[in-house]
């Protein structure tokens, strides 16, 4: 783990049990696509985590490590332009 030289994470919250596996299926179905892209761009690690809370919490954690912070901003900036900024990915199903 000495390797690692930076770590980020963000959460994401669900309406609901269904929203949140249905979120998870897709990042598992998708790594085939866009995990050799990050790797690529100096991404070590990726997992993502369901939170376990008591109550009507649905919320996953997404842990990155990267070899140092050019890799880091080389990802967020893949992040962004091919998640956040993709209306398909900001549809919520109704």
């Amino acid at each position: 783990m000495s390797d690692i030289k930076f770590t980020s994470y963000t959460t994401a919250d669900f309406r609901n049990d269904l929203d949140l596996d249905m979120f998870i299926d897709a990042v598992e179905r998708s790594a085939p696509i866009w995990v050799d892209e990050m790797k690529g761009r100096g991404s070590l690690k990726f997992s993502i985590n369901r939170v376990w809370n008591k109550g009507e919490v649905f919320r996953v954690i997404m842990t990155y490590e990267y070899k140092d912070k050019a890799a880091y901003e080389a990802n967020v900036k893949f992040i962004e332009t091919t998640f956040g900024n993709n209306k398909e990915f900001q549809k919520y199903p109704e």
